[in-house]
């Protein structure tokens, strides 16, 4: 199995807030709905054969928000290994770099794949529909901690929330 690389990237603006956007499609994964849609989420995609992840993301955010970016200044805050539902064993199915950006040009703007995108404070994400690991690491990013975690979805633990493992370990491309 070939292993999918993604992009995530935050807009923080000079007061700290983080821009997120709903997510107007569905993940799939063979045919299959993975997670449903309007999601609040960051800008991002796969990434696309002969393109480095910086490469990327920038795209991604430019295709999704109309936002300008430029990769000298994404900041690599996580690593996240996704494991689909069955997967069992020690290779992930999809890899996501998550970046934040505080240096941008223009103003995010709904498209096709986003809806219409705020900017909200660290208290008031807690308060949104948002994927299920994104709601557990993005406070700690929001910390300032860089990570790297192994997320298996369809896993939860006895309080509902999505299995994850810390790998104690700072991202890297």
């Amino acid at each position: 199995n070939e292993i999918l690389n993604a992009t995530v990237v935050y807009l923080r603006d000079s007061d700290g807030k983080i821009c997120l956007a709903p997510k107007k499609q569905n993940i799939h994964k063979e045919g299959k709905v993975l997670l449903n849609s309007q999601k609040w989420n960051g800008y991002g995609g796969k990434q696309e054969l002969n393109e480095t992840i910086l490469e990327t993301a920038v795209r991604e955010l430019w295709q999704e928000s109309g936002v300008c970016g430029h990769k000298e200044d994404l900041e690599l805050v996580a690593r996240i290994h996704f494991f689909w539902p069955g997967n069992e064993s020690t290779t992930s199915d999809m890899v996501v770099y998550f970046f934040m950006l505080s240096k941008f040009e223009g103003v995010p703007q709904e498209g096709i794949e986003m809806g219409t995108p705020q900017f909200f404070t660290e208290d008031e994400i807690h308060e949104l529909q948002m994927m299920p690991a994104d709601k557990l690491f993005l406070p700690v990013l929001l910390r300032g901690e860089k990570i790297t975690w192994n997320v298996y979805l369809g896993k939860t633990t006895e309080d509902g929330f999505v299995c994850f493992e810390d790998m104690k370990k700072t991202p890297t491309i």
